[in-house]
């Protein structure tokens, strides 16, 4: 089985429990692991899965919605991934934030949520 890897998308969203974040947004880290449902079976492009169109739609889904939790958030970019490429069989996400205020001064904080097709997601 293969998977694809891509670090480090780079979004602007509006998600966190506190106001300021809500209010003024920021910026977060995606970290992707994408497994395929099978090896490519031609060295073309459409037996896989496109990177630049994943990043699109990382970067829609966080400037459409906000959400309180990074892990509501992770979660909602693997089930739409998986709703997008039919391809792929496993999402694992991983979201990141810098931490200011709230009495910590952290790099980043994360979250990592993996995503899995349902049967009823499977176009057979």
């Amino acid at each position: 089985m293969a998977s694809i890897q891509i670090r480090s998308i780079e979004v602007y969203g509006h998600h966190g429990v506190f106001e300021q974040e809500r209010q003024q947004g920021q910026f977060f880290k995606i970290d992707l692991k994408l497994k395929l449902r099978e090896m490519p079976k031609r060295d073309e492009l459409s037996e896989t899965v496109d990177y630049a169109e994943v990043i699109e739609e990382v970067r829609i889904l966080s400037e459409k919605k906000s959400y309180n939790l990074l892990e509501c958030f992770a979660q909602a970019i693997g089930k739409q991934l998986l709703e997008k490429f039919d391809r792929l069989e496993m999402v694992d996400v991983r979201v990141r934030k810098r931490l200011r205020g709230a009495g910590a001064d952290l790099d980043w904080v994360a979250v990592r949520v993996e995503v899995l097709r349902e049967k009823d997601m499977r176009r057979e």
